[in-house]
């Protein structure tokens, strides 16, 4: 066997080594979810959707165009609501298991084995650009063991990140190894691979665009700094604009939340409109660097009132973030135990996975792997003093934004992860090559921060999964629906609608997404009701939303976390005593308008009592009336009966029945009952 051949096939024994111990780590979490909730574990909250447009997929081979069950009665079109892809991959590939195989099942490895992919890609652009096989042996393998890594790639919940995060990872493997290449050819072939890949990442998933805010925002300013002009070829920018504006033309979630006209697309078209300059001053005699001051003052004010019109919160598509990381700035990260200095955004979205972070959750999810990567950070600063590379400047610049973006918003610890274990390659590439004594020191501490966090990662998997969440209950309680209600539309809360969509089978009137200001809309109408109007008032509100059914859970008056409840996203920590809240949390068999049919310890299932109910039961009141009139005392309590299936607390049916049923038992008949 030649030398070559000899290299491919250890390269990939060790490639898949990788993939085996991130499918590993991820399946023993995932396995000791099973084993502490059941086989039955279901997805939820916006998971659970995700799943049920893969299993719409895998039994009729497509999502359809209109949803009508899901923000029922107007329905969405999940091609303008999502970011759909992944549906179509899993739903394709999960036919091909085993029949024993419960679908779910089949997707949670899907999705696992799909994101661990993304560990060799990791692993081939940190060799291709380092040329140094540790440094694409270490960020691989803390990539792959990581908790912060491992943690939400369990397969557990479905999320569009990780099916984008492997297209991102090769988009940047690429992106890094393509200047190492002497052909243009194959170069260009690079470049346009990595941003094919930078724009199918963007469509599955929309947070792709921070990673892409932050290369736009180096670029600009390398635009305006640059004093000789670049190939336009050798970096590809052209090729990854028109990836991007091929994104906002043709994918129909980007193109309805204006990605075109979105901050971060104006980062790229004002370094289109710096390239368009530098063309034209770039002359002999230095025209560019006479004017570049003036022009990029220019350029960045452009980019400040841009971007100040598209983060308002007015502009529905982009405006809510901003305005939740507004209120983190004004109170220092902290949220507020008085809902009233918030705004309903603030307050629904200041929530896990966009809490704030602190000292706690950051040593839980990463015990070794930041202070790891602090080392690899001082040493690629002494090496930018030496001859600085751009790519390493980008991840730089990448890293500290996450840290600061993770500290704000707990989610972003996945782009810091992913930073982190590439620092650590580029680190360790960097270490002076003639002092062994120190890369076996540098080793070691390596090598015990890995195990560190293997063992945190899979001495107790069990509690890495989705915690506060009633799995027994939920099954419970779309069961029951599935069963009795099915297809009727049933108002719950936002948490517990997705589950009752997915696996109740039913209508849902609220939807768990808030990229969109009518969605939102209507879940904080939905608190208002509950907790500051009464009984009859959210009656009317349900029922003009189409609701049939009302599932209750109950918990909202917990004095646990009352910042993550309902009652402190409506400002109504403490609602009136007429509110329809307590009636259901404290009273849930005394309701007017809402007839109880189904109870477990967490949820309560309601049918409710619409206005066309209570003109038939006073219809059927009238009809009593008159036939105990008549003396039929018989045909009064039919009547009544009647009445009151309609409407159970109607109070003259009520009475009718047990005037009639008094006189019964009296044996009074005919006529005689009337005197």
């Amino acid at each position: 066997m030649s030398s070559t051949v000899q290299r491919i096939v250890l390269l990939a024994l060790g490639l898949l080594f990788l993939f085996t111990l991130a499918m590993g780590a991820r399946m023993a979490i995932l396995e000791a979810q099973y084993k502490r909730f059941g086989d039955e574990l279901p997805f939820t909250l916006e998971s659970a959707l995700h799943y049920r447009r893969v299993k719409m997929v895998y039994d009729t081979g497509r999502i359809q165009a209109h949803d009508a069950m899901v923000q029922f009665p107007e329905g969405i079109d999940p091609r303008t609501t999502y970011t759909l892809g992944a549906e179509y991959f899993y739903a394709a590939l999960a036919k091909y298991f085993p029949s024993h195989i419960p679908v779910p099942t089949r997707v949670r490895i899907l999705e696992a084995g799909w994101f661990s992919l993304g560990i060799p890609f990791l692993a081939l652009g940190l060799y291709g650009w380092r040329r140094n096989l540790g440094a694409a042996v270490w960020g691989s393998l803390f990539y792959a063991i990581s908790l912060s890594s491992v943690i939400r790639s369990t397969g557990q919940e479905l999320s569009h990140e990780n099916f984008a995060l492997p297209f991102l990872i090769g988009h940047w493997a690429l992106l890094v190894w393509s200047p190492e290449v002497r052909s243009r050819w194959l170069r260009v072939g690079g470049q346009s691979l990595a941003a094919l890949l930078l724009g199918w990442a963007l469509c599955s998933w929309d947070m792709v665009q921070f990673y892409i805010a932050l290369r736009l925002l180096l670029r600009v300013w390398r635009e305006v700094r640059a004093s000789v002009r670049p190939s336009l070829i050798r970096e590809g920018w052209w090729l990854e604009y028109a990836a991007l504006i091929a994104v906002g033309l043709f994918n129909p979630y980007h193109r309805e939340q204006g990605w075109l006209l979105s901050p971060t697309m104006g980062l790229a078209h004002a370094i289109v409109l710096l390239r368009i300059a530098r063309c034209w001053l770039d002359k002999p005699g230095g025209g560019w660097n006479g004017v570049r001051v003036r022009l990029g003052i220019v350029v960045f004010g452009f980019l400040a009132v841009w971007g100040a019109h598209f983060l308002l919160p007015a502009s529905g598509a982009y405006g809510h973030f901003a305005e939740l990381l507004w209120a983190k700035l004004r109170y220092f990260n902290m949220k507020p135990a008085d809902p009233a200095r918030l705004t309903f955004a603030q307050r629904i979205l200041w929530v896990p996975a966009l809490n704030s972070t602190d000292w706690r959750l950051a040593a839980m999810l990463f015990p070794t792997l930041l202070l790891l990567t602090i080392p690899a950070v001082l040493l690629a600063l002494v090496h930018a003093r030496r001859g600085f590379d751009f790519r390493i400047g980008e991840l730089l610049f990448a890293w500290a934004v996450s840290v600061a973006a993770f500290w704000l918003f707990t989610r972003f610890h996945v782009y810091l992860s992913l930073f982190s274990c590439m620092l650590i390659g580029v680190g360790w590439s960097l270490l002076p090559s003639p002092r062994r004594g120190m890369k076996i020191l540098v080793g070691l501490a390596l090598g015990a921060g890995l195990l560190v966090e293997g063992v945190h990662t899979l001495r107790r998997p069990e509690q890495w999964g989705r915690v506060n969440v009633y799995f027994k209950e939920i099954s419970e309680l779309t069961a029951w629906l599935s069963r009795h209600v099915a297809p009727e539309a049933v108002l719950a809360n936002f948490g517990t609608s997705a589950s009752i969509a997915a696996y109740g089978k039913c209508a849902i009137v609220l939807h768990p997404k808030f990229e969109n200001t009518a969605l939102r809309q209507r879940v904080k109408e939905y608190g208002e009701e509950l907790f500051l109007k009464d009984e009859k008032s959210f009656r009317d509100w349900a029922v003009a939303h189409g609701a049939r059914y009302y599932v209750y859970a109950f918990g909202e008056f917990s004095s646990v976390h009352p910042e993550l409840q309902m009652r402190y996203f409506v400002n109504a920590l403490n609602p009136p005593d007429h509110a329809a809240a307590r009636g259901f949390e404290f009273h849930p068999d005394d309701t007017t308008w809402f007839v109880p049919l189904w109870r477990n310890m967490k949820y309560s299932a309601y049918r409710i009592i619409s206005p066309a109910d209570e003109v038939r039961a006073g219809q059927d009141v009238k009809r009593a009336e008159a036939a105990l009139e008549r003396g039929d005392l018989k045909a009064a309590s039919q009547f009544a009966a009647a009445a009151l299936e309609s409407f159970p607390r109607q109070p003259r049916a009520v009475e009718i029945l047990r005037v009639a049923g008094t006189l019964q038992a009296e044996g009074f008949q005919g006529e005689r009952a009337l005197r």
